[in-house]
């Protein structure tokens, strides 16, 4: 990935799926060659007989850059006069009409004019890859969301333009376009990166040597990371989710939510963990006694956070401790990133009063608590049960990092299971195992968390059964929603045992709810006894009539073996990444028959596994 794949090896990936292929060439500035690498790779793939287009191109008036557009064919940008200046975009809906075999992209990370399709330039990218078109794009390392506090403090620059880490780490090809700070700033004082007014200025702030040096590490190290974790991905691996995932606590007068969810990103990259987002609603923190702007902050963050790639969880409790131990033991967490929360006054201390850290130090006897300062914290420091290093920014500046790591003892034996209402009653067990999908492919008996794929992942298509999947045309209400999901599974004429999952769903959704405002919930239970897990979906073409449910469009029901949590928490992560997949997403909106659901997803897993072989 550090160095540049061929044409030829692009060309083999163009025809191994019908879902486009993204390549990204990644740099740490402007200036060091992306945009004209991405032209290169143009010429030498029409060279090949591929149908390419340039679908947009900035070259900033650059003259070698626009002298490699000759020879291309060019989709016209639209023209789109914005308080009075006339801005070049995307049109998106001629590259999908002009069906291209590849189109050139220029700036993944770019802010379309309002009133666009789409806010962001990457999300029309996405919706041409579904439509089997292949793209060749750009992308400046300090455009990824988890680096935005750290290139802040490095270089002291607030990047506006920014998008989700999954991006770029599901690309199928990354080059590092590298050139030394030296030669870059040769170019710039030469005229080749931008016009001679604004050379002074961008020598003396961004294009500082040291700048460009954090830049180039930044971006080398972000190559290296995606690298690591894809070779951690052998067969088996994903198909367990060892003890050790990483919750990240939030509440709605957080100052440092954003640092603390960008962190929390980092650390599950370089662990590749599934991670958390957690927010503990107590009673004073009822929707209804927040003001307007506390409600649309709160928002904002569980927003960033699902963005960010996290699964978002609202637990109700009045003790916040006992409800983060409490999902830590049931989610198998290993990791708690929290906030420096404030001192508590002396009184308080004479009552024997602790704080939420304090508290989570002392019951958390198997747990990595980090305590993050609210200005969040380096790159460097993002590493698992590390003591935090010494601060390095800017000279005479306050440098966020890790206040406190406390780092758990070695495990003694298994984890414990969650202290929340998780045991079944033998009647649901036997509904539910009557209702047992079809047999995995190579007639294994029993379940084993690995399935039986060639890469070791458990597969969502083959727990489904066609009569699992109910299309809703109407709003109903979640209620409703969830009994009809649990007949489906259980079968009405297992009523009592429907009943009794029916009020475990209804209780843990009142302390954890898993509907919302994402557009995907997922209701869970684990379920003493049971062979397989069981999986039922609701596609809400209308959404939930409840007042404040959002807009709900998936609800996956999962039932579980108790005896593997594992699992368990593997098909709530894989669930939440196929949504936010917008090709799938399109895909199971446009189903009309459950054959067809199934078919997607399946469709969509056989690309995954396609993508790591």
């Amino acid at each position: 990935m550090t160095t540049q794949p061929s044409a030829e090896s692009f060309l083999h990936l163009i025809h191994r799926s019908r879902r486009g292929r993204l390549k990204v060439y990644l740099g740490y500035g402007p200036g060091v060659g992306k945009t004209y690498q991405m032209l290169l790779e143009g010429h030498r793939l029409k060279a090949q007989g591929v149908d390419v287009v340039a679908a947009i191109v900035e070259t900033h008036g650059r003259a070698d850059t626009e002298s490699l557009c000759l020879g291309l064919p060019e989709i016209p940008p639209r023209e789109i006069n914005y308080r009075g200046v006339v801005l070049r975009e995307l049109d998106l809906a001629a590259v999908l009409a002009r069906q291209p075999e590849v189109a050139l992209i220029d700036e993944l990370a770019h802010t379309n004019v309002p009133g666009s399709p789409n806010t962001k330039r990457y999300q029309d990218v996405l919706e041409i890859l579904a439509a089997g078109i292949h793209v060749v794009t750009t992308l400046n390392v300090q455009h990824l969301e988890s680096l935005y506090d750290t290139v802040e403090r490095l270089i002291g620059v607030r990047v506006k333009e920014r998008l989700p880490d999954w991006v770029l780490a599901d690309a199928d090809q990354i080059v590092n376009v590298d050139l030394a700070p030296e030669d870059l700033r040769r170019r710039l004082e030469e005229g080749r990166v931008y016009s001679t007014e604004r050379v002074a200025a961008a020598l003396d702030h961004f294009f500082r040597k040291s700048n460009l040096e954090q830049l180039r590490e930044l971006t080398l190290r972000e190559i290296a990371s995606i690298i690591e974790r894809r070779a951690r991905r052998t067969p088996g691996e994903e198909g367990v989710q060892a003890p050790d995932q990483i919750v990240v606590c939030l509440s709605s007068r957080s100052p440092d939510a954003p640092a603390l969810l960008r962190y929390a990103s980092r650390l599950a990259g370089k662990l590749n963990r599934s991670w958390y987002a957690l927010y503990v609603q107590t009673s004073s923190e009822d929707p209804a006694r927040l003001d307007p702007e506390t409600r649309q902050r709160l928002s904002d963050t569980l927003v960033l956070g699902h963005q960010l790639g996290a699964m978002v969880f609202t637990f109700r409790g009045e003790d916040v401790a006992d409800t983060i131990l409490r999902f830590a033991r049931e989610y198998r967490v290993g990791h708690v990133v929290v906030g420096r929360p404030g001192e508590l006054p002396a009184w308080q201390r004479l009552l024997g009063r602790r704080t939420v850290v304090e508290r989570l130090i002392a019951g958390g006897d198997h747990l990595a608590i980090v305590v993050v300062d609210e200005a969040g914290v380096r790159e460097s420091e993002a590493e698992a049960g590390e003591e935090a290093a010494a601060p390095r920014g800017a000279a005479g500046g306050a440098v966020a990092r890790p206040a406190l790591v406390k780092a758990p003892p070695e495990p003694q034996g298994p984890p414990e299971r969650s202290s929340a209402p998780a045991a079944g009653v033998p009647a649901a067990a036997e509904a539910q195992n009557a209702a047992t999908p079809p047999a995995r492919r190579g007639g294994a008996t029993g379940w084993s968390v690995l399935g039986g794929t060639p890469t070791g992942r458990l597969r969502m298509s083959d727990l489904m059964a066609p009569g699992a999947i109910a299309f809703f045309d109407q709003p109903l209400a979640k209620r409703e929603l969830l009994r009809l999901l649990v007949d489906l599974l259980g079968g009405k004429q297992e009523r009592l045992a429907s009943d009794d999952i029916l009020r475990r769903l209804e209780r843990r959704e009142q302390e954890a709810s898993t509907f919302l405002s994402e557009g995907i919930a997922l209701p869970h239970l684990r379920i003493p006894d049971l062979a397989v897990p069981r999986v039922a979906l609701g596609l809400l073409r209308s959404g939930l009539s409840d007042a404040g449910s959002g807009a709900i469009e998936q609800v996956f029901l999962f039932l579980c073996p108790d005896r593997r949590p594992e699992g368990c928490l593997q098909l709530l992560a894989t669930a939440a990444r196929m949504y936010r997949q917008p090709e799938l997403r399109g895909e199971l909106r446009r189903a009309t028959a459950a054959q067809q659901v199934i078919a997607a997803i399946r469709s969509w897993e056989d690309a995954q596994e396609a993508r790591q072989e």
